[in-house]
């Protein structure tokens, strides 16, 4: 059987991640769901990190990208299940760090409701703490951003030009120039959606995240959408 090809990318601005993260990591690794690739990319910035992700795993044969944060716990069995939907993007829910239930880690398109069969709920927006996409999007994107949104890149990447696909920005200004800030991840599923592409969530299961606790502080029987 021919393993699909999958680029872990864990982007953080100074390398480092929690030891909930490397053994779910060394875990997935030895889990033979896929052929595997790590990166651990840094960056001026979150943002900058994730480009550098993106940088890399668009110079291999992957056939994902699965962006994993250092933050989180998971198993092979979630990496599996986002598989088997063979959806374009498809992430997971993961709690907020601050106390109270669980909620949706991003923005239900208007109007879309939790398939009773495979759990999936489309979204405008998705946190892309535990996110696959695949590799046509990433291309589609950076071929998109190709006059808009590149860049000399710096320190170890000296020499190179990257793509600002994971950029903050100020977007859906009002008339008067206000506008709403949107994060990297968030900016990162507008460019998915404005290619063609759309957005699942998969409510079916939730991932830990650490911080000072465990979060959510309130375990859910199901997601809260």
């Amino acid at each position: 059987m021919n393993l699909p090809r999958v680029f872990v990318s864990t982007p953080s601005h100074d390398g480092r991640v929690l030891l909930p993260y490397h053994v779910s990591a060394m875990n997935l690794a030895s889990s033979g769901v896929a052929n595997f690739v790590f990166s651990y990319a840094k960056g001026g910035g979150i943002s900058v990190a994730r480009n550098h992700a993106a940088h890399e795993f668009l110079n291999t044969k992957s056939e994902y990208l699965l962006t994993i944060d250092g933050d989180l716990r998971f198993g092979p069995e979630h990496l599996a299940r986002l598989l088997s939907h063979n959806k374009d993007v498809v992430g997971a829910v993961y709690g907020h760090k601050y106390p109270g239930p669980l909620k949706l880690s991003g923005n239900a398109l208007p109007g879309a409701a939790v398939d009773e069969t495979t759990g999936l709920l489309e979204v405008r927006a998705l946190g892309t703490g535990f996110l696959l996409v695949k590799r046509e999007v990433m291309e589609a994107i950076s071929d998109k951003l190709f006059y808009s949104e590149r860049y000399r890149g710096r320190g170890e990447y000296e020499g190179q030009i990257l793509t600002n696909i994971y950029g903050m920005g100020v977007c859906d200004r009002d008339k008067g120039g206000i506008g709403e800030h949107v994060t990297e991840d968030f900016m990162f599923a507008r460019h998915a959606r404005s290619c063609g592409y759309k957005v699942y969530c998969d409510t079916r299961f939730y991932l830990p995240h650490i911080g000072d606790i465990e979060y959510p502080t309130i375990k859910p029987e199901e997601v809260g959408v």
